[in-house]
């Protein structure tokens, strides 16, 4: 094993000891309560624990994300239980790290496709803040991110399985 595996496989314990379990944990505490309650009382899940959902296109899987996000955001937190908050939390921090992971994926393509040429912009850094209308600092995050997960592609892993915060992943590839 690896130094660095060593300090991902310690900081995902260390994560998962203070009560943040991965989502995939997570689900499948939900899965072993749900399966000791009748079956007329709890709701069936539609994909298995640890599998991709397939949708027909990136566009479909995006306006799925965008409907959820925008549930949540309309939602009135304050006639939340805390129990119920707190479960968000922790599940917009997986989204976010596996956010974080898919834009790296993605952008790290379309940098190495030349995809911003098509614009007329000089970098993928110019493209994100001309076409997408980020500031420079979080232009420069994401590309930076691109970097991160080429040097690191099992810190990058395990953020896109959820398994680490953004902020730790970045820790690890320091």
């Amino acid at each position: 094993m690896s130094h660095q595996t060593g300090r991902i496989e310690l900081l995902s314990e260390r994560y998962r000891s203070r009560g943040c379990a991965s989502a995939r944990e997570q689900e499948n505490r939900q899965e072993h309560t749900t399966a000791d309650q009748p079956a007329s009382s709890r709701r069936e899940a539609s994909t298995q624990v640890g599998t991709v959902p397939v949708f027909a296109s990136p566009s479909e899987a995006i306006r799925l994300v965008r409907a959820g996000l925008d549930y949540l955001a309309a939602a009135d937190a304050t006639a939340m239980a805390a129990q119920e908050q707190a479960r968000c939390l922790r599940a917009l921090e997986h989204a976010n790290s596996v956010s974080t992971a898919a834009r790296t994926s993605i952008l790290g393509a379309f940098a190495a496709g030349q995809g911003h040429a098509a614009d007329a912009d000089y970098s993928p850094r110019a493209w994100l803040i001309h076409k997408t209308s980020v500031t420079k600092g979080a232009a420069v995050a994401y590309t930076t991110w691109v970097r991160r997960a080429e040097a690191h592609p099992q810190v990058a892993a395990a953020l896109a399985a959820g398994e680490i915060t953004e902020s730790v992943a970045r820790t690890l590839c320091l």
